[in-house]
This record gives structure tokens, sequence and C-alpha cells, in this order.
């Protein structure tokens, strides 16, 4: 809780492009060195996140990634920033000089569910939350969202370090070499959700998915079917000079009656055409193996 003893004890980066990769960890207090890392140490907090928001407004990316960075991270990031009174400094971590905001509100799709979600705005970059794709996409076919095991089910060999949650206030309070291994495992925790998109191409399905659609990634994140067909309509009808009126909040419709199932005839039919946007049935005919 950012609001109680919680505070910023390390912020781990890890930085692609064109396949060079640099790894950075920023850590509060002295550290022994870890492999492959550049570590900077700071003796206060107000140092470390000023520091971070330095380091992302000097290396200027184009996405923001991580797991479950607006449910966590950035709101944990952008609320002790408020507390230790540097909101001002520590949320310019967009383009245009404006402070990056985290907002709470109801997300989702009929097809996904409504819940309550923190979403963050960072003007000029494309807020990718791994956590918010892997739930939109692979949800019905994981039996839990966790990194370890999402990481463990993409990539087989790869998986966090083994730290519990429990000890990292102690390796915090502990030793160089314990605060080296806690960098270790933030470290990880970074490289992981990188290797997640590169193996599922996560990041080229949102910029195939935003051309069609003709909408910026950060509105299509985590949006289910229904929104995205809206928008293609919307880019139809505008052509037509026509405009749709759009109905603030979700309304409550009256009860209709559901489609017509008809009996089945067994035997073996070519030329069947299938228009099912979820897959839902040819999803269970292949899994049952079901002609």
């Amino acid at each position: 809780n950012p609001n109680e003893e919680g505070k910023v004890i390390q912020i781990g980066c890890y930085l692609e492009e064109n396949k060079e990769t640099q790894k950075i960890i920023f850590v509060l207090d002295t550290s022994e060195g870890v492999e492959d890392t550049q570590v900077y140490c700071f003796r206060t907090e107000t140092d470390l996140l000023k520091a971070f928001t330095k380091f992302v407004r000097q290396s200027d990316p184009d996405v923001l990634t991580g797991y479950n960075i607006d449910g966590f991270d950035l709101y944990f990031i952008l609320e002790r920033a408020k507390i230790l009174s540097i909101e001002n400094e520590v949320s310019l971590l967009g383009r245009d000089g404006n402070k990056c905001v985290c907002i709470e509100m109801m997300g989702g799709s009929k097809q996904q569910g409504f819940k309550s979600k923190k979403n963050t705005k960072v003007n000029g970059r494309i807020d990718f939350d791994v956590y918010v794709v892997i739930d939109s996409i692979y949800k019905t076919k994981l039996d839990s969202l966790k990194l370890n095991f999402v990481s463990q089910y993409f990539l087989k060999n790869m998986q966090k370090d083994d730290v519990h949650w429990k000890e990292i206030k102690p390796l915090q309070e502990g030793s160089d070499a314990d605060r080296a291994k806690l960098a270790k495992y933030c470290i990880k925790d970074c490289v992981l959700p990188i290797e997640l998109i590169d193996k599922k191409d996560l990041l080229n399905f949102y910029v195939g998915q935003s051309k069609l659609t003709g909408t910026p990634m950060n509105q299509i994140i985590g949006r289910g079917q229904g929104f995205k067909i809206g928008v293609l309509f919307n880019h139809y009808i505008k052509k037509l000079n026509f405009i749709l009126k759009c109905k603030r909040g979700r309304v409550q419709k009256e009860h209709v009656v559901g489609a017509t199932v008809l009996d089945t005839i067994k035997g073996l039919w070519t030329d069947i055409f299938t228009m099912d946007f979820a897959s839902l049935y040819p999803s269970i005919m292949r899994e049952k193996n079901l002609c």
C-alpha cells in the first residue's frame, strides 16, 4: 500500500531496440553488482523516483510495457510521488511535458466480462500492459494469469526467479548481496513480459488491429469485439455522411429470444461455412475431435 509503510525500493528496466537489449536497475540503498545489468544506487526514494523519470525521458521509448504495470507498478510510483510531494517531476513520463495520470474505470466487454481496472495515460507512448493483453486473448485457455504460470506455459524453460513476496522486505533491509539478489529478481520480471511479447507477437497483433480499425492502440488494448466492430462500422457510415449516436453507460436491455438451434444430422459434410466471431463452436469441435 503506497499510503502506509510501502515505498519504492527498486525499479527494473529492460530496453529493447532492433534486437539490442539493455538492463538497468534503480536501487534504494547500496547493492552489489548484478550480471549484465547497470546498477544505480540512491540514498533516498525521492532521488530514485526522479532518476527513473529522467531515464524514461532520455531513453524515450515508444512502448512502456510490463506485467500489471497499470494495476500496480505505474499506479504505485505515481501515488508515492504524490505522498513525497514530487508528483510534478515524477509524473512527466510522457513526451509532451504533461503529467501522466492513473484513473480507475470499468473496463472489459460482454464477452470477457466487466470489471474495475486502472488505466494509465502516458501521452506519446503506448501503454502496453502484457497482463491486460494476456487476460484479453488467452484468459479462457490458462489456469492462472500469474506471470510465473504464463511464462512457464508459453516460454517453457523461462520463469520468475525464486523469491517469495514475503522475502522482499528482509532482502531490501539486508546486505548488499541481498539487495543484489532482489535486483536480479526485479530484472527477470522485466525480461519475461518482453519475451512474451516476442514469442506470441503480441505487439504486431495489436498494431494490425489498430490499422484495421483505424483506432490508436491505447484505445483498443483489452477491448472486446463489439467495440472494435463498432469503430469499423462508424468509419464505414461516416463515408455515407451518417453519424452514430453514442449512449453513455450500459443500457439495460429487454429480454430477447436467442438463436434457433436445429437438431443435428449425423454425417460427414463438405462446404460448411462458419461465421462465428469468437470461434466458440469450431473450438469445441477441435477440442473434442468432432466432425
